[in-house]
């Protein structure tokens, strides 16, 4: 027998006694690339959570911006982090026919 027959068929028998050790290398590639793919959304979620206490902060300094509670000013620096702009509603809608 050559080295590496030899090395092969002791690697047949160890699998043979050990026969969970390739499925938890294969979850663990999974579990692994799972996390690693939650990487960017996390970063994405400290970002918005940032971008939300700050807004919030800087609306309820706003002399002329009312809210009725809290919700109201959060609600309002959700949808600025997110990207919309406020808009007036008594404007003409192009749209309108």
């Amino acid at each position: 027998m050559s080295k590496q027959e030899l090395s092969i068929t002791r690697l047949k028998n160890y699998l043979k006694k050990n026969p969970y050790i390739i499925p938890s290398f294969i979850v663990a590639i999974g579990v692994i690339s799972i996390a690693n793919s939650l990487i960017p959304i996390s970063n994405h979620s400290k970002y918005l959570n940032s971008c939300v206490k700050t807004t919030g902060i800087f609306l309820s300094k706003v002399p002329g911006f009312r809210a009725i509670d809290n919700k109201g000013i959060d609600a309002m620096s959700v949808s600025l982090c997110n990207g919309s702009t406020p808009q007036n509603n008594n404007t003409n809608d192009i749209n309108k026919k």
